[in-house]
C-alpha cells in the first residue's frame, strides 16, 4: 500500500512541476538550471552519504519536483487562509 501511495505521490509532483512552469510561462529548463546553480550547497544539507545514491542530474530532478510541490502547497494554503478570510462565516 505505501508504494502505491509513494508512485502516487512522484506522479503528482511532476504534475505539480508542469503546472508551475505553465504557470509561470517560463521553461522548466530554466528552473532546473537555477536548481542545479546550488545542487552541492543543497547536498550539504543532508546527512553525510545519504545522497551518495543519486547523481547529480538525479538529485537535481528530485529537488526540483519537491520544490516545485512545496511551492504548490504554499499556494494551496495561501488561497484557502484567503477564502477563510474573505468568507461571512
Amino acid at each position: 500500500m505505501s508504494r502505491i501511495l509513494f508512485a502516487q505521490a512522484e506522479e503528482y509532483k511532476l504534475i505539480t512541476l508542469e503546472e508551475y512552469g505553465l504557470r509561470t510561462g517560463k521553461p522548466i529548463a530554466l528552473f532546473y538550471n537555477k536548481v542545479f546553480e546550488v545542487i552541492y550547497d543543497a547536498r550539504k544539507c543532508y546527512t553525510d552519504g545519504s545522497t551518495d545514491a543519486y547523481n547529480d542530474e538525479e538529485f537535481n530532478q528530485m529537488m526540483l519536483r519537491d520544490a516545485c510541490f512545496v511551492l504548490f502547497l504554499i499556494e494551496c494554503i495561501s488561497h484557502a487562509n484567503n477564502m477563510l478570510l474573505n468568507s461571512e462565516y
